[in-house]
């Protein structure tokens, strides 16, 4: 009990008209045996602190309330054991065992019906066969346009996309599922939706938000295809669309793969009519020499990309980038480093680096996000060195990383890992991504 209902009779009384009938309660008026309790478990009157787990008149747990909001009636009887049953299956159940029956705890045999409350029905074992399957995790709606779009963009293409409704009413104002589902209902009968729904059962959706250790109350998408289940697909909907059919994140590794691979030197450096580079004078003469970027294309090229002078200052003097440079030149000649950031002060704190610079221009800079990392929102994500092959096509956009484990031995740098590169840098810009397998 918090302060908030102390000497508050009406307050307390509202407080239990949201538990059953069946539940024993301390009196209103015991204060001494309520606060006695709450000194017990470490309450200090403030928040809605915990529930106590008694067996055989033993006090065996007592845990704060989030804790039946993560689980509900999966932890039931509480014990340490069947937590740690919980725990483990959510931290080593591979996603690609699990099923549609496994996600929402039916029997194959369970049929569904659409929002529109027309006749038709699919049984869980149908939408099994089918080849991409959306659990739309509806916390709030906001995902329904754009898996509306690429819902009809499937249609029109001819491919099966299914999407199963899941409420989620624990983020709004009003608690009541009702409310909430006819909310839903509401909102994809005003674009002619229909899609599958998943009757509401509070436990099933708190599942579903453990297994996917999500808690931001945003809508999500877990696609189930044939021999795959991926969580967070809501961003791959978003990103890459009917590209990515049917949805899993190994096919949007392999796209983001294949565009990258094919970018050229020229697609970095070129910006507008600008198309040539600046050879760093080491001899402090301030007039810097043009360099074609077409004359680059032959050689294994370096670019080191940054957003502040103080990374540059820290990666090069301070760092080993300038060792590196000089045992890949010994090693093949034709190396160049060419460095893309901001300009002021730049050469008196790189007059040891004989780099290219490439003239600064914001608008460029920023334009870089996209043109490697597509998935990075913002250009802050900016700091890193990537390598292009003699041919003028990307080799690696992780260089730093094989320097730090390998040092020169790793260059030349080809494209045989763009594929995992691209892997470990989602992995970096979302963390959630790390803790699934």
């Amino acid at each position: 009990m918090t302060k908030d209902f102390h000497g508050d009779e009406s307050a307390f009384r509202h407080l239990l008209s949201g538990f059953p009938s069946s539940c024993l309660v301390v009196p209103f008026f015991d204060s001494d045996s309520s606060n006695f309790i709450c000194r017990s478990v470490g309450l200090d009157g403030t928040g809605f602190g915990k529930g106590v787990l008694v067996h055989r008149g033993k006090v065996v747990w007592h845990k704060y309330l989030s804790f039946f909001q993560s689980y509900g009636v999966d932890a039931f009887p509480f014990t340490d054991q069947v937590i740690e049953n919980i725990r483990h299956e959510q931290e080593n159940e591979s996603w690609n065992s699990r099923s549609l029956c496994n996600l929402f705890c039916c029997p194959p045999s369970t049929v569904l019906r659409k929002n529109t409350k027309s006749d038709e029905t699919i049984s869980i074992s149908e939408l099994q066969e089918k080849p991409a399957v959306g659990v739309y995790l509806c916390f709030n709606g906001d995902l329904i346009p754009t898996l509306h779009h690429i819902h009809e963009c499937c249609k029109d293409a001819r491919k099966t996309f299914e999407i199963v409704v899941v409420y989620f009413p624990f983020s709004t104002q009003n608690p009541d599922p009702r409310v909430f589902e006819n909310h839903i209902n509401r909102a994809l009968e005003k674009r002619n939706i229909s899609w599958w729904v998943l009757p509401f059962k509070r436990w099933v959706s708190l599942r579903l938000q453990r297994l996917c250790m999500d808690h931001s109350d945003v809508d999500e998408l877990i696609i189930v295809g044939k021999g795959f289940a991926d969580p967070f697909c809501a961003y791959v909907v978003r990103k890459f669309g009917l590209r990515a059919y049917p949805f899993s994140k190994e096919l949007m590794f392999q796209e983001e793969a294949n565009r990258i691979s094919n970018l050229t030197l020229a697609s970095m450096l070129v910006h507008g009519k600008r198309d040539y580079v600046l050879r760093n004078r080491l001899d402090k003469v301030q007039v810097s020499v043009q360099v074609p970027v077409a004359s680059l294309v032959g050689k294994n090229v370096l670019v080191y990309i940054c957003k502040t002078v103080e990374r540059i200052k820290a990666f090069s003097v301070c760092g080993p980038l300038l060792k590196y440079y000089s045992a890949m030149k010994a090693k093949d000649p034709d190396t160049e480093l060419v460095y893309i950031g901001p300009c002021p002060s730049l050469i008196s704190i790189t007059t040891e680096m004989p780099w290219l610079i490439c003239p600064y221009d914001v608008s460029h800079l920023d334009s870089l996000s996209k043109v490697i990392f597509s998935f990075s929102e913002s250009s802050n994500y900016l700091n890193n060195l990537v390598a292009f092959k003699k041919d003028g096509l990307l080799g690696s956009i992780q260089v730093s990383k094989h320097l730090s484990s390998r040092g020169v031995e790793a260059y030349p740098f080809d494209n045989s890992r763009l594929k995992e590169e691209v892997i470990d840098e989602f992995k970096d810009r979302f963390p959630r991504f790390e803790a699934l397998n």
